[in-house]
């Protein structure tokens, strides 16, 4: 392995030049799924988000159309018909209205809480709702 910082051969986990430490491995690629704790994580904050849309789900048409793209995706995993890069269940993602694909394929439906919060789409965008001037904290 090369250092990235001077190029050097790394041996163990620190390089002998300019004492860099070696990267870490990535965490995820097409033939591993999230750890446990990744997942319960994912559910989390994916359950979180369903629940302030109201619980909204999106039509069968809607469902069926992101399954198809789920089961065309190469980290799609048949035999428990759930996705290895966030660990979801495709069953309950796909028809979930808050919920986007984690590569993008397919992005969730805009939606409006009682409170006008506006919960954002696959999107680096950020919304306010307004009760704090349109202000970024």
């Amino acid at each position: 392995m090369k250092c990235n910082f001077c190029g050097k051969d790394i041996n163990g986990s620190k390089c002998s030049v300019c004492g860099a430490r070696a990267p870490l491995p990535k965490e995820n690629n097409n033939n591993s799924e999230p750890t446990l704790a990744k997942k319960a994580m994912n559910f989390s904050k994916s359950a979180v988000k369903h629940a302030a849309s109201g619980f909204k789900s999106v039509d069968e048409k809607t469902q069926q159309n992101r399954m198809d793209i789920c089961k065309k995706c190469e980290y799609y995993e048949e035999a428990n018909n759930s996705c290895k890069k966030c660990g979801c269940f495709l069953q309950i993602k796909t028809s979930w209205a808050s919920e986007a694909c984690p590569e993008g394929k397919w992005a969730a439906e805009e939606m409006k809480s009682k409170g006008g919060i506006i919960l954002p789409r696959v999107s680096s965008q950020v919304k306010t709702c307004g009760g704090c001037d349109g202000k970024k904290t």
